[in-house]
């Protein structure tokens, strides 16, 4: 069993867990981050969302995610949100996005409203930021260009024609085409991870450039599914955009996906590189306090690990994470035991209607926390001067039906990261 000591540990490595390894980075914080799976965040679809849906029961959206912001809390003065504001908000993303974009995964969007995207059910989703390579076609359907939207034979999660049929009265000048993939006419199954690799090499660009060229008549940009490289997707579209001689744009894809692939790997080597210590496959099994903060113990195939940090921050998420377990009984938050923010009684956990438009009171269940982002006790007392919890692992929230997953995660890392660096 060996032993390492630092300021900040992390758990959890999601968006919540490497956003707060950005900001303790950048507070000059000797960090490390441990996580159980490197799962998460492949099933990230690279949009970071703030805010775009308030009530989520009448799916208002919200142009100005500020004003949905303070209606919200209004509304809902324990919600996460209610520990910071809008501007902080905005710092925080903007914090985080440049540290993509130096690392080589830049994102766009307007200074402080939210854009629109088109997702692959053919729906259009508000979000607040989205990656580069998107960025042409937020443009392109706003100003109603006349478009093409192409996919590939046996690509079966991403139907550029259903897309374009649902989108006519949003973006009547679109169109979509089918075409074969450069090299797998012998594959009657295509996946987005094996073409991102193949749209690295350049011959492979050159023919589906040359495939793509007869179809661009009249059109003045062209979407394809997520799937334009992994490692510099920024690269291979302007290749394309040069070859087709018009913008080229990228469209979300059904998770896994491969602009969460991107995600992964660029914190990963990024935060690296930064001097923070990831500690992959490894889940805390136990954490108590000592003289000088906390010692954590994280389990692995190789054995165990006792951690010494003088903080630590929870970001292991709600079910999917781990964070939380849904046991017979209760909900019981799994590293601490926390109490758990829930109804008390599982028969209302769920209502009778599967898509009730009120939404299931599971979903806003978590771990109440103070306005430092500490967990609190059984005695409502933070459960430790240097603890904090931020994500989805926190109460009084649904961030899927209010499109705000990415901006909980950041802006409440933010926060206790902060509080951290002034106060630990």
């Amino acid at each position: 069993m060996s032993t390492n000591r630092f300021d900040l540990l992390i758990l959890g490595n999601g968006l919540a867990g490497c956003a707060a390894a950005v900001f303790a980075a950048r507070e000059g914080l000797a960090t490390a981050v441990v996580g159980a799976t490197d799962g998460e965040l492949l099933f990230a679809s690279g949009l970071l969302d703030v805010l775009g849906v308030f009530p989520p029961e009448e799916g208002r959206q919200w142009p100005n995610p500020e004003l949905g912001w303070q209606r919200l809390v209004r509304h809902h003065p324990n919600h996460p949100y209610a520990l910071s504001d809008f501007q902080k908000a905005v710092e925080a993303v903007e914090s985080l996005t440049d540290f993509l974009s130096k690392a080589g995964l830049p994102y766009a969007g307007f200074s402080r409203r939210n854009c629109r995207v088109v997702t692959p059910a053919g729906t259009v989703k508000t979000t607040f930021r989205v990656p580069q390579t998107m960025w042409p076609g937020v443009q392109s359907m706003e100003r109603k260009q006349p478009a093409l939207l192409v996919d590939f034979r046996g690509f079966k999660e991403y139907s550029s024609h259903h897309m374009a049929g649902r989108l006519c009265s949003r973006w009547p000048t679109v169109r979509a085409a089918r075409i074969e993939f450069p090299g797998t006419s012998q594959r009657s199954e295509l996946y987005g991870q094996h073409l991102a690799h193949s749209l690295e090499v350049p011959a492979v660009r050159e023919a589906l450039a040359a495939a793509v060229l007869p179809l661009c008549e009249g059109v003045e940009a062209v979407g394809f599914p997520a799937v334009l490289g992994v490692h510099d997707s920024p690269a291979v579209c302007r290749d394309l955009s040069e070859r087709l001689g018009r913008p080229v744009f990228e469209t979300p894809t059904l998770p896994p996906s491969v602009p969460g692939l991107r995600l992964k790997e660029t914190f990963s080597s990024a935060l690296e590189s930064c001097g923070v210590q990831m500690i992959p496959q490894h889940r805390a099994q136990n954490v108590s306090a000592i003289e000088d903060g906390y010692e954590v113990v994280v389990q692995g195939q190789e054995g165990a690990q006792t951690l010494r940090a003088r903080g630590v921050v929870l970001a292991t998420g709600r079910f999917v994470g781990g964070g939380l377990r849904a046991e017979r009984k209760r909900i019981r938050e799994t590293l601490l035991d926390l109490p758990v923010i829930a109804p008390s009684s599982r028969a209302h956990w769920h209502r009778s209607e599967m898509l009730d438009p009120r939404g299931h009171p599971i979903n806003r269940s978590g771990v109440a926390v103070d306005a430092a982002c500490r967990p609190l006790s059984e005695a409502g007392r933070p459960w430790g001067a240097h603890v904090y919890a931020v994500g989805s692992l926190l109460a009084y929230q649904d961030w899927m039906r209010t499109k705000s997953g990415a901006g909980i995660a950041i802006t409440t890392a933010a926060h206790a990261v902060k509080h951290f660096a002034h106060t630990g």
